[in-house]
């Protein structure tokens, strides 16, 4: 027993001993590949390990010294080739393709770094006057020429970089391209990851611009998911209480102007929100394609509250198309407990009257208390008679007024309808 525990300790002490001359350090990469590294030892005054190759400036040879047996070597060579920046692509490059996959890893690496230095040149000149970068040219003229344009610009640039890149060229490839990258910003959205102002404003410039607008606008949700996209970003505080904004606002305007024609609830919120022009256009748009359409009580509301303010009795005809238009948009109890039914007929009743410089409870509309008019606070009627009363007696101060003057007194489906209520 004695003579096992001798032999024991003298294989234990040889043991170490080895392992103090040799030693085996044990790396994983990035790339799941695992090395043994022999590290004999041996340090430089300074204590560092001794890294010294004739390969320093030889960007061939310092790709090749990334595949080194030695950590400390292949650190140096991926420095070496980092400070050497564009002189060492062409040898970068072709190494990412080497079948040694530390070295495909460390060149990609690398060459990363060395576009993302070259990027950040190109931005400074650019928001120094001294450099263009591509799409500013073309884009300007929406943006702005001056500092806060730029400042937008180069961080959309920076974002998208590859859109703008591909601006000249095949027109199919980049409205695929463009759309790929919506599909990516809206999968992070709907997992609550922002999307960024750089993507937001490149997404609205490309759809503005005229060779893309037509094509990327036939996809039936694109300006929605746009004008969503310009929705979330101007509400930002940073954006809000920022330079950003007036920037910002002009890439809506512009936007909101090409699509006038367009029943897009967002991009009238945002037209609203903003105090934009073009708001009045999309509200007769939104009325006069909104007839026999789903579109909400809140939407068709907000359009009429927009043409009252404009207080334009051209716009009447365009309100009166709804006057047969019974589809019910809030369905309702009153305090009292009678239920009320809203159509988007009894809007647009209400928005006629208002628009004329009256109040709707003038003609027996029920509304809702301590909102004002311009709320367009109308709450409905309780039955269809109650409803035809209110028409009749408008159509009758028509009649009666300088608009009927001369033309006689005509009879709407509104008087008919009360006729054959009452006839019950």
């Amino acid at each position: 027993m004695r003579r096992f525990s001798v032999v024991s300790l003298l294989v234990i002490q040889l043991a170490c001993c080895a392992n103090a001359q040799i030693q085996l350090q044990v790396e994983k990469d990035g790339e799941g590949q695992v090395r043994q590294d022999q590290v004999d030892g041996e340090t430089s005054e300074g204590g560092e390990t001794e890294v010294a190759k004739k390969s320093d400036l030889d960007p061939e040879a310092l790709v090749a010294q990334l595949g080194s047996n030695t950590f400390a070597e292949r650190e140096a060579a991926q420095k070496s080739l980092e400070e050497l920046g564009e002189a060492a692509r062409a040898a970068i490059e072709k190494g990412t393709g080497d079948f040694d996959l530390e070295i495909q890893h460390r060149c990609r690496v690398v060459l990363s770094k060395i576009n993302l230095g070259q990027l950040e040149k190109r931005i400074r000149a650019f928001l120094a006057g001294t450099g263009d970068l591509p799409g500013w040219q073309e884009f300007k003229e929406i943006l702005g020429e001056d500092e806060a344009a730029r400042n937008v610009f180069a961080e959309a640039y920076r974002e998208e970089r590859s859109l703008y890149d591909a601006l000249d060229g095949d027109l199919g490839e980049i409205v695929r391209q463009t759309r790929v990258r919506m599909q990516d910003i809206m999968a992070g959205v709907r997992l609550r990851q922002r999307a960024s102002l750089g993507s937001t404003v490149t997404m609205a410039l490309l759809t503005i611009k005229k060779e893309l607008s037509e094509p990327l606008l036939k996809q039936s949700d694109w300006l929605r998911l746009v004008s969503s996209l310009l929705h979330h970003a101007s509400a930002r505080k940073e954006v809000t209480n920022s330079e950003k904004l007036p920037v910002l606002k002009k890439v809506i305007s512009t936007l909101a102007d090409q699509n006038v024609d367009s029943i897009d609830q967002t991009l009238l919120g945002l037209a609203v929100r903003l105090d934009l022009p073009s708001r009045v256009p999309l509200a007769r748009s939104m009325i006069k394609n909104g007839t026999g359409k789903k579109t909400s009580r809140h939407h068709l509301q907000q359009a009429i509250r927009i043409l009252v303010a404009e207080k334009n009795l051209e716009d009447v005809p365009l309100l009166k198309e709804y006057f047969e238009d019974d589809t019910v948009v809030l369905n309702h109890r009153a305090e009292n407990g009678v239920r009320f039914k809203l159509q988007k007929r009894d809007l647009a009743l209400a928005g006629v009257i208002m628009i004329h410089g009256k109040k709707p409870e003038d003609y027996d509309m029920p509304i809702y208390k301590n909102v004002g008019d311009s709320r367009m606070s109308v709450m409905g009627f309780p039955d269809d008679k109650e409803r035809a009363l209110s028409f009749e007696k408008w159509n009758a101060d028509q009649d009666s007024g300088e608009e009927k003057k001369g033309k006689g007194k005509e009879r709407g489906p509104e008087a008919e309808l009360v006729d054959e209520l009452d006839s019950e």
